[in-house]
């Protein structure tokens, strides 16, 4: 159980890193910083595209499954049901701000107001996503599932390894890992 419940925290913590990145990247666009390296925003624009839709949304989807026959409190519910509402939601705010940040490496214009609204939705909604989850989903892991539910959800964290954080970087994730390193440590 401490271990699939130490990889969601896990999955928020490297997401964090990933968007304090891309918050430090934003400053630039509101001209009170340098430039934004876009190389490195769509690096991060790919990073959580991909692995929290693909991987890391899908299990807490799979641990939902296996928890709401066990469930009959109508607020954990509710604050379940909404934490899935919310990966809809982040795919659609990702995509928009993707396409976005994708315009302006390609020197198309993109007004700065929806460009830092889109950045503002979403950093918003993330930040919310996370804490409900860190707070509500959390805890109900640890009340409505049993070992052997957690034994099956475990086969499925083996499948798929974090592409920056799990081990074996991803080559395309070179640059966005020592970006991330280097802010680490002071840059």
């Amino acid at each position: 159980m401490q271990q699939l419940i130490g990889r969601l925290i896990d999955d928020h913590r490297h997401l964090s890193r990933v968007l304090d990145c891309l918050r430090r990247e934003m400053h630039g666009f509101s001209g009170s910083g340098e430039a934004p390296d876009m190389a490195i925003v769509l690096d991060i624009m790919d990073y959580i595209q991909n692995y929290p839709h693909a991987f890391h949304h899908p299990l807490e989807d799979r641990i939902y499954q296996h928890m709401r026959p066990h469930i009959s409190d109508p607020e954990m519910l509710k604050m379940l049901a909404r934490i899935e509402e919310q990966h809809g939601e982040l795919q659609q705010l990702t995509t928009r701000l993707q396409q976005d940040f994708h315009a302006v490496s390609n020197d198309q214009a993109v007004p700065l107001e929806r460009l830092l609204s889109d950045y503002r939705d979403y950093a918003e909604l993330i930040a919310e996503h996370m804490e409900c989850e860190n707070r509500y989903l959390i805890p109900a892991i640890e009340q409505y599932l049993d070992n052997a539910e957690l034994e099956r959800i475990q086969r499925l964290l083996e499948e798929r390894k974090d592409p920056i954080f799990g081990g074996q970087l991803l080559s395309q994730y070179e640059a966005l890992y020592q970006y991330i390193t280097a802010e680490g440590q002071g840059r």
